[in-house]
């Protein structure tokens, strides 16, 4: 049965997301007062108050981001989803021809795709290139030796450019996540974190397939004892606890379960690719390891699904 809904943000990435906006509707409505004082005759140091102080925030946000991938890696998980590899470029051709009416079919659209890539990529790379020429334009008295009138204004340049470059990422991002014509009007996982699993489904079909469409059979597999509510640790301990005792369609139950909660998570992939393989599964077990590596490639669990999988060419090559 499918859940009512699913956690596409948790608590961090729920705040992260929220004061990310407020930043950036500060920082993109207060930039053209600063730079063109005549438009408003309220007075200048209110935007430029108003516009350093939530540059700061956003810097915050921005280092928090990257101590959220750090700590994600340590712990096992894969953090570099939303990194773009070599199939996205095709990805998002496809998604414009298909959007063109040119194309038979969609392109991939799992949880995370050209869609949220393209303007993650804007905004992690682009903004501390806004941070430096932003305080080089805030304090050209401490570099006006250095950089000169025409490095001065060089910077000036390249902040306003990229200031309005970002507006582009933002509207395509606002647009496919928050309301994409045919699927949401309007999604509120940016205020609550939680999406309705039809909405999830029709927006992002490929999400749930990828990994849980050959495994049907074993999600009909009922535990004896269901609590109310359930984290992704309580089924990783159920599924963990399962495979000690022996029983592996019941720890590939719980593994399955805490995917569905978090499908990102690396370590309930590697663990359920480990009891098919003692399960003898051999097949559905070679795909779960192959798509865990392709997540994670340099996690702790990594020489040891390589490890399984070359015994399960073995295996079939047996065959």
């Amino acid at each position: 049965v499918a859940p009512r809904s699913v956690e596409v943000l948790d608590q961090i990435d729920l705040t992260l997301h929220l004061a990310t906006a407020a930043c950036a509707l500060v920082l993109l409505g207060t930039g053209p007062f600063i730079q063109y004082p005549s438009l408003s005759e309220v007075d200048p140091a209110f935007f430029t108050f108003s516009h350093g102080f939530a540059a700061i925030i956003a810097a915050i946000i921005w280092l928090g981001h990257l101590a959220r991938v750090a700590m994600e890696w340590l712990e096992g998980r894969n953090p570099f989803g939303l990194l773009p590899n070599a199939g996205d470029f095709g990805q998002l051709l496809k998604g414009v021809a298909h959007g063109a009416g040119f194309g038979k079919e969609p392109p991939l659209r799992g949880r995370y795709n050209y869609r949220e890539k393209v303007p993650y990529i804007f905004f992690v790379t682009l903004f501390p290139v806004m941070a430096a020429t932003g305080y080089l334009v805030a304090n050209p008295s401490k570099l006006s030796g250095l950089l000169g009138p025409s490095g001065l204004m060089a910077a000036v340049a390249i902040h306003s450019s990229i200031g309005l470059l970002l507006v582009l990422p933002l509207i395509w991002h606002i647009y496919f996540s928050m309301f994409e014509p045919g699927v949401l009007w309007f999604n509120g996982a940016l205020f609550s974190g939680r999406m309705e699993f039809s909405k999830l489904y029709a927006k992002r079909p490929d999400w749930g397939r990828e990994i849980l469409g050959g495994f049907d059979d074993l999600k009909e597999q009922k535990s004896e004892e269901k609590p109310k509510e359930v984290t992704v640790e309580d089924l990783l301990e159920a599924g963990n606890e399962a495979a000690r005792s022996g029983d592996h369609k019941m720890a590939a139950y719980h593994f399955l379960k805490a995917l569905e909660l978090y499908p990102g998570y690396s370590q309930a992939l590697f663990n359920l690719g480990v009891v098919l393989y003692k399960s003898g599964d051999f097949r559905r077990s070679r795909l779960v390891l192959e798509k865990f590596l392709a997540q994670d490639p340099f996690g702790p669990a990594s020489p040891k699904a390589r490890e399984l999988l070359d015994k399960i060419r073995v295996e079939e090559a047996r065959k």
